[in-house]
């Protein structure tokens, strides 16, 4: 079942894929994607920080669990139960969209700017952040295979090489990954594995 994090990452996602085919959806991803990007992190941030607290007023209102709070328990297990629990899987993400945002950054300012539209890194880490740890993987297989396939279609079709972007295919990509995970890869032995 879809939590709140899962429902914030599919609206975001949902807006930004409605809104980009469109001119003026790509004008304003264009001048607004970093505070999109931002946004986005804050938001995720913010309900983590509200669950946390929650989990807390939840467990001081229960006789047996408010022996893990203080003064009978360190702050530091309630921390650290709320760092795996809510924080980590985007914390994790948010690096790796990070250093996506970076490399992205650069490649396209050496290169004269060849390589990624404008505005295009922070969809690119927006998509990569929303989807969360371990999802984060799944979406760059699922990134790179669908590339792969449209770029050979393509080629197949046209006989011909030529530069496909990926800014139709970030964010996307990014929304079904997250259904996916929801709805199937998370009840997988393997994903209990890879999460917290």
């Amino acid at each position: 079942m879809f939590d709140y994090f899962s429902l914030v990452a599919l609206f975001v996602t949902g807006v930004i894929g409605i809104a980009s085919p469109f001119n003026r959806g790509r004008y304003f991803l264009e001048r607004y994607s970093k505070l999109i990007f931002l946004a986005a992190v804050v938001i995720i941030f913010s309900l983590g920080s509200y669950y946390s607290l929650k989990q807390y007023t939840v467990w001081l209102g229960d006789p047996l669990t408010k022996l893990l709070l203080p003064p009978h328990q360190d702050i530091g297990y309630f921390a650290f139960y709320s760092l795996t629990r809510f924080f980590a899987p985007y914390l994790i993400s948010l690096v790796f969209a990070l250093l996506i945002l970076w490399v992205a950054v650069a490649a396209n300012k050496k290169s004269g700017g060849i390589f990624f539209e404008k505005g295009e890194p922070y969809l690119a880490a927006t998509s990569l952040f929303l989807v969360g740890h371990p999802g984060w993987l799944i979406y760059l297989v699922a990134l790179i295979s669908v590339y792969f396939i449209l770029h050979t279609s393509y080629f197949i079709l046209r006989r011909e090489a030529t530069r496909l972007p990926l800014y139709h295919l970030w964010v996307p990509t990014a929304f079904f990954v997250i259904l996916i995970n929801e709805y199937w890869l998370s009840s997988t032995y393997w994903w209990a594995l890879l999460n917290f």
